[in-house]
């Protein structure tokens, strides 16, 4: 799980997203393959937001895209 969401770490995403990394998306919600994941999951989210503003989000359990994968992560950004 950390690995996974590691690679799609903060720093990755905001510029893509033409976000300052100040600032948060509007919508975040996070997909587990299993849930029992969550803790780990949490801290990673932790550690993504280490120095910038907090990120609300939904976290829930779903059956995922593809087998091999642990988590789908969907970001809504806007631009004012």
């Amino acid at each position: 799980m950390t690995e996974w969401t590691k690679a799609a770490g903060r720093d990755r995403w905001a510029p893509r997203a033409g976000r300052q990394q100040q600032g948060p998306p509007a919508s975040v919600s996070i997909w587990l393959a299993d849930i029992g994941d969550f803790a780990e999951m949490n801290a990673v989210w932790d550690a993504w937001n280490a120095g910038h503003l907090a990120l609300g989000r939904g976290t829930g359990e779903s059956s995922l895209a593809r087998a091999e994968y642990k988590v789908e992560i969907i970001m809504i950004a806007a631009r004012a």
